[in-house]
């Protein structure tokens, strides 16, 4: 068994001959489930055979055994405790693998071969984009599931259905193929559902090759447009279709593709999903995949969370505050009065300190209400999801009260709105629910004392028919004279009387035997087996009751249910607004001033996460870009900070266009529509790309895709391939980008040959990194500054790296000769600007050390003794006068 792979998701694989009944039943199950592991329930435990459970114990790292032969072979099996499976789902789930789930079902033993069976079925399809447990997914990461289908039979037009079932998120996209990508890029779905034709359109071959192990095909009848408008009312529970939006045939094409596969993977249950809107696909700041890579906006290049953009601005008290805040870093704004009522409601929060931490310590003790109604309506939740809407309720309404006396930004005063009207559901829950709650609801006891008087009457059965256990003990004590006699309790017997096995002579027929145990005996007694079947049935009937209580409360929450999406909406709002005034205090940023124009003005700009993992201070820049200079040339030695500085200003476009402060004294930037970055590059081997390869589509992405209001960043174009070649792209692309399209562009290469176009490209203008010499050594100042570069300063970057003083003073004879021989070629440029990698003469870096310093570095001073260090003082001296 494998991962999910490109084939279609339920296929059949023959049984074995010769087989128990049990494994008969498995591989009846394991015929409609072959892509899957199956989780077979066996008493307490799933178990997994043949090659899933090889496959299983390989990637949980556990124990492979065997259960029984087939025909003479073993048969392959490992197991799971049922009461942890959600931890061993969670690591196949983040692994890729799907899982159907077996259980035994209730009241449904057949007969086979004489023999009693319990019935089994799969119960549900566990998978990367249908998973809802906290246990498995990511708190404040949304987990959404996608699925393509062509708007018309080219594909070269398509609509993208999204859903987070977790959530209930669900909304339709659409647009060309490339729109599709960028959005799934932003999205970063768990799995991409397509159909069998689809997949063979050669348009959407990126998609498949981007996404490889999420991509799901199902058969092309799932995507019948039909089936999206039957699949919408059965889930909406409606009998027209026009009162949840106006939808297009490739809408219902996704749309049926997408909930055929939950329906399937869910066995027909019913998830709650908000009705679905229609978004355009590039409604905001337009960022392709690199661009988000290269900015490290939701993980590092590495990979990891910590040192991203969300990792340093996520200050959200709430998971679901927390899922919005990733999702506006993903998706920015291009409306400059969108943008700046987010502004509004930041810069509420950053005027009002004490407001601000009260309301964080209040939302710091709601839970996740999205994924709490949403496992309840599921079936998966229980009576702590429920406790969890009742108190995110209470609180609600304790931050309304608070808010009506403030005078609020538009955001948060439509927000507030839906905090309030909720004193009937909390009061009935209040009313309902028992202090302390059970985990799972068959586990009973989360109705509270007073509220059924039915449920107390038998409650006080089943609670009392403890003491009489009790008084009957003490009695059959006293009765024959046995202090050690005690009634216990076990799952097999039930209750039992036990002795010591030399006190049974002493008791009465009445005693009747049970079990003979070593050194001990057990008994029971008629008076005893009639007070615990009262007991049993007291403790059944009032399980029952509370389980049908419990349903009681699922209807009125689900009542409820679109206002308590929007109080969590509400919450999540403030939380967010609040999240990013914390961050501008704590990090001294400043309110862009945002503009329907092209400027970008930034005075004294900070890189956000250089600034905070740096323990020193970091030097602020000038970035100012406009109509007469919207292009800058940097040129400047490695390590002195440019590409540092190019990150730095596009992620100031990212901050300020999705709401937030900015890491500046002042910045005004006009609205980007565009944000592109190519820094950087790697090999594509799976695609057999090389490095300069995989530049170069970059670059073309750019050149095509980019406008005047975008903005771009460009770090070494060109150095992929030989000098010449790379410097040639370089001086094309400055020039196209210069005089054809015109965006705001920060380029920073090594070719200092192209400031020769300083004059010659409208819009150019030069800029360096500042450095200081001083007694042959060279100090990186990191402050932009107007000028050229006329060396990179290579030399003494590699002796930073630690290169071997050898390699370092051989490198610097080899560059004297090649730039002897440059000048005896070309004598008429020797009084030109040094040539780009000379060093200064007295360059102490790459000299070699005098001997006596050399000596003394080597001494260990702690281990010398007076006469020692006396002796080697001589020494040094004669060798100095040696030296002259």
């Amino acid at each position: 068994m494998n991962k999910a792979e490109n084939t279609d998701f339920l296929t059949v694989k023959p049984t074995p001959p010769k087989i128990t009944p049990v494994m008969e039943q498995y591989f009846s199950l394991k015929k409609s489930y072959s892509d899957c592991l199956l989780f077979f329930r066996m008493g307490d435990f799933y178990e997994l055979f043949y090659e899933d459970a090889i496959t299983a114990a390989g990637a949980l790292d556990i124990a492979l055994t065997r259960r029984g032969k087939n025909e003479g072979e073993d048969i392959p099996m490992c197991g799971v405790p049922f009461h942890a499976v959600d931890s061993y789902l969670s690591k196949l789930i983040k692994q890729g693998f799907r899982v159907a789930v077996s259980e035994q079902l209730p009241n449904s033993v057949s007969k086979k071969n004489g023999k009693a069976l319990l019935q089994r079925d799969v119960v549900r399809i566990v998978t990367p984009g249908t998973v809802t447990e906290d246990t498995i997914l990511e708190a404040k990461k949304n987990n959404y599931i996608v699925s393509i289908a062509g708007s018309d039979d080219t594909g070269a037009t398509s609509t993208l259905a999204v859903c987070d079932l977790s959530t209930g998120e669900f909304w339709l996209e659409s647009g060309a193929i490339l729109e599709i990508q960028v959005a799934l890029g932003r999205l970063d779905p768990s799995e991409v559902i397509v159909s069998e034709l689809m997949r063979k359109m050669p348009e959407i071959k990126p998609v498949i090759e981007s996404f490889k192990q999420r991509i799901v095909c199902l058969a092309s009848s799932s995507f019948a447009d039909d089936l999206g408008q039957s699949h919408l009312k059965r889930v909406f529970n409606v009998s027209q279709i026009e009162g949840l939006g106006d939808f297009s045939l490739g809408d219902f094409r996704a749309i049926a593709g997408l909930l055929d596969y939950i329906l399937m993977t869910q066995k027909g249950q019913i998830p709650r999903l908000n009705r679905p809107i229609k978004r355009a696909a590039q409604s905001g700041l337009e960022m392709d995949h690199s661009t988000r890579r290269n900015f490290e906006i939701t993980q590092t290049i590495g990979g990891e969370k910590k040192g991203s953009l969300l990792w340093l601005m996520d200050q959200t008290c709430t998971s679901f505050g927390g899922r919005l805040l990733s999702g506006r870093l993903n998706a920015p704004l291009a409306d400059h009065e969108a943008i700046n009522a987010r502004l509004d409601a930041t810069q509420w929060g950053y005027n009002n300190d004490e407001l601000r931490a009260n309301f964080r310590d209040i939302l710091s003790h709601i839970g996740d209400i999205e994924r709490s109604l949403s496992r309840l309506k599921l079936g998966r939740g229980g009576p702590r999801d429920v406790k969890v809407i009742r108190e995110a309720l209470k609180f609600s309404a304790q931050i309304f009260f608070f808010l009506q006396a403030e005078k609020l930004p538009q955001i948060l005063h439509a927000a507030s709105l839906a905090l309030a009207g909720h004193d009937a559901l909390i009061m009935y829950l209040e009313s309902v629910l028992a202090d302390d709650l059970p985990f799972l609801t068959r586990e009973g006891g989360f109705i509270r004392d007073g509220f059924n008087d039915k449920l107390d009457e038998l409650r006080h059965i089943r609670d009392h028919g403890k003491q009489l256990i009790a008084a009957l003990q003490t009695k059959y004590v006293s009765q024959v004279g046995i202090n050690t006699l005690r009634i216990k309790h076990n799952n097999f017997l039930g209750y039992y009387i036990e002795v010591a096995s030399g006190h049974s002579g002493k008791l009465s027929p009445e005693f009747i035997h049970r079990q003979t145990m070593a050194g001990a005996m057990r008994f029971t007694t008629i008076e005893l087996s009639e007070l615990e079947s009262k007991m049993i049935e007291a403790a059944d009937k009032a399980l029952q009751l509370e389980l049908g209580i419990y349903q009681e409360i699922l209807e009125k929450i689900f009542l409820s249910e679109d206002t308590i999406i929007k109080a969590s909406q509400a919450l999540a709002e403030l939380d967010v607004a609040l999240a990013l005034a914390e961050l501008a205090q704590q990090r001294n940023y400043s309110r862009p001033q945002i503009t329907n124009d092209r400027r970008f003005d930034i005075k004294e700009g900070r890189h956000p996460i250089v600034e905070a993992c740096s323990s020193g201070s970091f030097i602020p820049n000038d970035c100012i870009l406009e109509a007469l200079q919207n292009l800058w040339l940097i040129t400047g030695p490695n390590m002195a900070g440019k590409s540092t500085f190019l990150r730095q200003n596009g992620l100031m476009v990212i901050m300020a266009q999705m709401g937030s402060f900015i890491p500046a004294k002042s910045a005004v930037i006009g609205v980007v529509d565009k944000l592109f970055s190519r820094v950087g590059a790697s090999d594509d081997l799976a695609s057999g790309r090389s490095t300069f390869m995989v530049e170069m589509v970059e670059t073309a992405t750019i050149l095509n895709r980019s406008t005047d209001r975008s903005m771009v960043v460009l770090d070494e174009v060109g150095r992929g391939t030989s000098t010449f070649d790379g410097m040639s792209i370089a001086w094309a692309v400055v020039e196209y980008l210069g005089n054809k399209i015109k965006p705001r562009c920060l380029f920073a290469t090594h070719y200092h040959e192209l400031t020769q176009l300083n004059g010659q490209v409208a819009g150019l203008a030069c800029y360096t990194v500042k450095i200081k010499e001083w007694n042959g050594e060279i100090f990186f100042l990191h402050e932009i500054q107007s000028g050229q570069a006329d060396r990179s300063y290579g030399l003494h970057v590699a002796s930073l790296a630690g290169l071997p003083r050898d390699v370092m003073i051989r490198a610097k004879e080899i560059l004297r000769k090649l730039e002897a021989e440059k000048r005896r070629q070309n004598p008429s440029k020797e009084e030109e600007p040094l040539p780009l990698f000379d060093q200064p003469e007295h360059f102490n870096e790459v000299q070699a050390k005098h001997p006596v310093i050399d000596a003394i570095e080597k001494l260990s001073l702690d281990q010398l003794s007076p006469k020692q260090a006396l002796d080697y003082l001589y020494e040094f001296k004669q060798l100095l006068a040696k030296k002259g």
